[in-house]
């Protein structure tokens, strides 16, 4: 690893071999495992490359970053970049909003995924209600009760950017 360090602070870059097999842009990371699990970073969405008018598609698979220097796949995911994701505290992960495409025009979207680690078992994902507006470039905090706080935003998908002012909450169904 080669260390940056500013102050006490530092910064590693992660060791050679730990490259993702899908470059992303616009991606998101969680950590999908409870605390006393050795919980695993799972990266989700993006787009393959920097510009959808020149080709570039959003990304619907995702990677864990195992070890920080080995990738292996993820769950497949509804293709987007610029998602939300939050890991809640039973070690799930949440997935949120974004942006699609269609026919090369980028929009926002709603939808909600929650990804389920599995005990020696790839994940599962379960598509949640979609929000009541697409939104991208919002934020998700996890709240103490497994909730997800959901905070402003823009939708895009009706052809005007309109920035968002609502907030809401996301209860993901209990953990069985």
């Amino acid at each position: 690893m080669v260390p940056f360090t500013f102050g006490d602070d530092r910064i590693e870059s992660l060791a050679a071999g730990a490259d993702l097999r899908v470059a992303r842009v616009g991606a998101a990371v969680a950590l999908l495992g409870r605390a006393d699990e050795d919980p695993l970073p799972l990266v989700v969405g993006g787009f393959d490359g920097l510009d959808p008018a020149q080709g570039a598609r959003p990304v619907g698979a995702s990677e864990f970053l195992k070890g920080v220097v080995l990738v292996e796949d993820g769950p497949a995911l509804m293709p987007r970049s610029n998602p939300c994701a939050v890991s809640l505290p039973d070690g799930r992960v949440v997935v949120l909003g974004g942006r699609g495409t269609s026919l090369g025009t980028t929009y926002a979207v709603p939808w909600v995924e929650l990804i389920t680690p599995l005990a020696g078992a790839k994940p599962t994902v379960l598509g949640l209600p979609l929000m009541p507006q697409p939104r991208v470039w919002h934020t998700c905090s996890a709240l103490p009760d497994g909730s997800v706080l959901v905070v402003g935003g823009m939708d895009d998908s009706a052809g005007e950017p309109r920035p968002l002012t609502n907030a809401l909450v996301v209860m993901p169904p209990p953990r069985d």
